[in-house]
């Protein structure tokens, strides 16, 4: 389990591979201030070949702009790569902020 630093406490990243799916689960609020730490996160999957992610944003309690940038980088970075990065499980929250920007039907998993 990764966690971030003292800047954002409580964001935590789990990380699990299913079937050729690399799964990472955030928990927290993903909001000012955003560190790297799930961009890294996605960074090294690649490099280790993984091409299909999926983040699970079940546990994210909060998502401001810098939040939603983050995961508009690790799905520029993962599509750049030749692979595949969907979002699953957002909160209602989460789910309308991206829906607001035009992001959630690009991101989500079941889109």
């Amino acid at each position: 389990m990764l966690c971030a630093s003292d800047s954002v406490k409580t964001m935590t990243v789990v990380q699990d591979t299913l079937e050729g799916i690399s799964l990472l689960q955030v928990e927290g609020p993903l909001r000012t201030p955003v560190n790297s730490w799930l961009l890294d996160e996605v960074e090294a999957r690649l490099f280790r070949g993984e091409r299909r992610l999926v983040i699970n944003l079940a546990g994210v309690t909060d998502i401001d702009a810098a939040g939603v940038g983050e995961l508009a980088r690790a799905y520029n970075v993962a599509a750049a790569a030749g692979a595949t990065l969907r979002i699953t499980h957002a909160t209602r929250r989460v789910r309308v902020v991206l829906q607001r920007l035009g992001l959630f039907e690009l991101l989500n998993e079941d889109a």
